[in-house]
C-alpha cells in the first residue's frame, strides 16, 4: 500500500513540472575543540554535505580513541517555488581521551562522493595539564561499550551498569539495570535480586512504575532499551565489593509460521495481527559489577565527624525565646542534601545545667528519583527549664565529607538562646506537654487518699471461683482453641500446596482489579495503555484460572480448553472476540471512546459468564 502511495505522489510532482535538485557543492570539514585537558574525553566530527563511501579516518596516535568511527545520516526536503530541493549530511565520529600534555595535529580524513575523493581539514589541539573527567561518564562509557561487545549475535539480554566503580566508603553509587530486546516482550517479573553485601541501598524505581524505553542500535541490530530497576547504594566499607548479578524472567512473543491459506482473503489481509503468535518464557542474567571502595582519608578528618558523606546543608532552630519555668521548648535540627542520609547520627549539643532534655525525635523525609537520594532527615528535642533565667545553648556543630570535593566540610549554627521567667506558679502556658515535673514526681502516692465513695459488690463467704464450671470452661478454653487452630492451619496448608488451586481462585480477583486500572485508563483516552492492559486482564485470568503455562497461551488453547470444560462455543468465542478488539482497536478509525467502552464492557461480561459456567 506504501509503495502505491510512493508511486502516486512521484506521478503528481512530475505532473506538476517540479523540478528536484541537489546541493551542489560539496563540503567535507572536521571539527574538534581546540583546547583540552589532560584526562578529558571530547568528540572529533567530520561533516560530509552529501551522500558518501569509502571513508578513511585519519591515524590518531597521540590519543586514547575510546569509540569511532560512529557513522550517522540524516536527510531533509525543501520544496519552494515548485523546486524541491533535497539536502543529504553525513557524520563520521570519534571519541577520544587526551593522555599528556602538549599540541597535537590530527591529519585529515578522506570520503568518496560521487567517485571523486574530498580531503577534510586539519585539526590542531592542546592538551594542558587539567581536572580529569568525572568518574561515572568515563565509566558508563566504558560499560556501554561493554554491552555492545556482549550483544553480538543476541535477541534479547539484560546488563547492569554502575555510575561510579570507585566510590569512597559511604558515597552514594546507583545501579541501573537494562534490558535490551529485538523481539516483542510481553512481560517480566524480577524472579531473583542481586545481592548487595556490604551496601545500604535504597530502590529508586517506583512500584508499578513503568519502565522508560530508548532504542540503541549495536552492530547494525536497533534494540528497544528498557530500564527496568534501578537502585542507590552506599558501601558500608573499604575495600573490594561484588554485586551479584540479577535474574529476570521474560515472556518473549514469536511469531509462528503462517498456516495454510483458509481462503483468497488471507493474502489481502496480510497483517502481523493475523499471524500466530506464540510466547516464550525464557531467563535473563545480568552481568555482576564489582565496585572498590576507597577508605575515607585521615588527613583533615573533623572530630566532629561521624561518617556522613554527601554535600549536606544544616538548619538549627528553637520555637520560642521568650516562656515560664516549667513549660516546653522545642529545639529543632535540620540536616537537608544528597547523601546517605538515613545513617546520620544525631548530634552532640551540650546543653545548659537546670534544663531537662528528652531523646530526640528523629524525622525522615527522603526522596527517591532516578539521580538518586536527597531529602532532610530532622531531629527534634523537646527542652523543659527547672529555673529562671538566660539560657545558652552552644552552638550545634555537624562535620561531613564531600566526595564531589574530596574534603571534610564543618557547618555551625549560632549560639541560641532563650529566657525564662518564673510565671504565677499555674500550668505552663504555651504548646508545652501535659506533664509535672520530676522533682514533683517523687510525691505523688505518698499523699493522702481520697476516700472511696462507690459500692462494693459484695461476695457470699465459703463461695471459690477454683473448682466452679466458669473455672473449668476457662481452663479448657485455650486447649479447645489450640485444636481448632491446628486444623484450620492444616487446612490452609493443604490449599496452599496446590498451587493450581491457589492460582484459580485469584484468576477473578486479578482480571476485576486490572479492569479497573483500564477503566481509571479508559477515562483520561489513555488508548494504547487501555486496550493493553484489557489484554492482560484476559490472557492473566485464562493463565490463572486454568492453570496454562505462558508459554502455551493461544487462541486455539483457549477453544481447546473451554471445550475439555464444557464450556458454551458462545462464550469462547465472546472471549476470543474480545483479545481481537484490543489487538485492532488501536487501529481501527472512528469513535475510539465508543471502542473503549464497548471492549471493556466485553471483558467484563465474558470472565463473568465463564465464572458461571465453571460453577454450574
Amino acid at each position: 500500500m506504501m509503495l502505491i502511495k510512493n508511486h502516486i505522489l512521484f506521478f503528481f510532482l512530475i505532473c506538476l513540472g517540479v523540478n528536484t535538485v541537489f546541493a551542489g557543492e560539496v563540503r567535507f570539514t572536521a571539527e574538534a575543540k581546540n583546547n583540552v585537558a589532560v584526562g578529558e574525553r571530547f568528540n572529533i566530527t567530520y561533516t560530509v554535505n552529501a551522500s558518501g563511501s569509502q571513508f578513511r579516518g585519519p591515524q590518531i596516535r597521540d590519543f586514547n580513541v575510546l569509540s569511532g568511527p560512529n557513522q550517522s545520516t540524516s536527510t531533509s526536503m525543501q520544496i519552494i517555488q515548485g523546486q524541491m530541493t533535497q539536502s543529504v549530511t553525513l557524520t563520521f565520529s570519534y571519541i577520544v581521551q587526551a593522555v599528556k600534555e602538549g599540541t597535537f595535529r590530527i591529519p585529515p580524513a578522506t570520503i568518496n562522493v560521487g567517485g571523486k575523493e574530498y580531503t577534510s581539514n586539519a585539526l590542531e589541539i592542546t592538551v594542558v595539564q587539567g581536572a580529569a573527567p568525572s568518574q561515572p561518564q568515563q565509566q558508563q562509557q566504558q560499560q556501554d561499550q561493554t554491552a555492545r561487545a556482549q550483544a553480538s549475535g543476541q535477541e534479547i539480554f539484560l546488563r547492569a551498569f554502575v555510575d561510579n566503580n570507585n566510590p569512597v566508603q559511604g558515597e552514594q553509587v546507583i545501579v541501573t539495570y537494562k534490558i535490551y530486546t529485538s523481539v516483542p516482550v510481553s512481560q517480566y517479573v524480577i524472579d531473583r535480586l542481586a545481592s548487595y553485601a556490604g551496601f545500604w541501598s535504597e530502590t529508586l524505581t517506583q512500584e508499578g512504575e513503568r519502565p522508560r524505553q530508548t532504542t540503541e542500535v549495536i552492530d547494525g541490530v536497533s534494540y528497544t532499551v528498557a530500564e527496568i530497576r534501578r537502585i542507590a547504594l552506599f558501601p558500608q566499607r573499604s575495600g573490594q565489593l561484588t554485586i551479584a548479578p540479577l535474574e529476570v524472567e521474560c515472556v518473549v512473543q514469536r511469531r509462528a509460521p503462517r498456516q495454510r491459506r483458509q481462503s483468497i482473503f488471507d493474502d489481502f489481509f496480510n497483517h502481523p495481527f493475523y499471524d500466530r503468535v506464540q510466547s516464550e518464557r525464557i531467563t535473563l542474567k545480568s552481568n555482576a559489577l564489582t565496585i572498590e571502595a576507597r577508605p575515607l582519608p585521615s588527613q583533615n578528618r573533623t572530630a566532629e565527624f561521624k561518617g556522613s558523606v554527601g554535600n549536606f546543608n544544616m538548619d538549627v532552630n528553637i520555637d520560642r525565646t521568650e516562656l515560664d519555668i516549667n513549660d516546653a521548648v522545642n529545639l529543632t535540627v535540620s540536616v537537608s542534601g544528597r547523601g546517605n542520609l538515613r545513617m546520620i547520627e544525631e548530634p552532640v549539643i551540650n546543653f545548659p545545667p537546670n534544663l531537662e532534655t528528652y531523646d530526640a525525635k528523629i524525622t525522615d523525609n527522603i526522596n527517591r528519583s532516578p539521580s538518586g537520594i536527597s531529602g532532610k532527615r530532622t531531629f527534634e528535642y523537646l527542652l523543659i527549664p527547672r529555673a529562671t533565667g538566660l539560657f545558652e545553648i552552644s552552638p550545634v556543630i555537624f562535620s561531613f565529607y564531600n566526595p564531589s570535593k574530596g574534603t571534610y566540610e564543618i557547618l555551625k549554627s549560632e549560639k541560641l538562646s532563650f529566657n525564662v521567667a518564673k510565671g504565677d506558679g499555674t500550668m505552663p502556658s504555651g504548646p508545652s506537654v501535659s506533664m509535672v515535673s520530676r522533682e514533683n514526681v517523687q510525691y505523688i502516692g505518698s499523699d493522702i487518699r481520697f476516700i472511696k465513695t462507690n459500692i462494693f459488690p459484695l461476695k457470699v463467704k465459703g463461695k471459690l471461683f477454683f473448682g466452679s464450671y466458669l473455672f473449668w470452661v476457662l481452663l479448657l478454653l485455650p486447649f479447645i482453641l489450640l485444636m481448632v487452630f491446628l486444623l484450620i492451619w492444616r487446612r490452609h496448608l493443604k490449599i496452599t500446596a496446590n498451587k493450581a488451586l491457589v492460582r484459580n481462585r485469584k484468576a477473578t480477583r486479578i482480571a476485576k482489579k486490572r479492569l479497573k486500572k483500564a477503566s481509571l485508563l479508559m477515562k483520561n483516552k489513555a488508548y494504547d495503555h487501555f486496550y493493553d492492559e484489557v489484554s492482560k486482564a484476559l490472557w492473566g485470568f485464562f493463565n490463572y484460572k486454568f492453570n496454562i503455562p505462558y508459554a502455551d497461551l493461544s487462541k486455539e488453547a483457549i477453544q481447546k480448553t473451554f471445550m475439555d470444560k464444557n464450556i458454551n462455543t458462545d462464550i469462547a468465542d465472546a472471549f476470543i472476540n474480545t483479545l481481537d478488539q484490543c489487538e485492532y482497536a488501536r487501529f481501527a478509525p472512528g469513535d475510539k471512546q465508543h471502542a473503549m467502552e464497548e471492549v471493556y464492557n466485553s471483558a467484563l461480561a465474558v470472565i463473568t459468564k465463564i465464572e458461571k459456567a465453571l460453577k454450574s
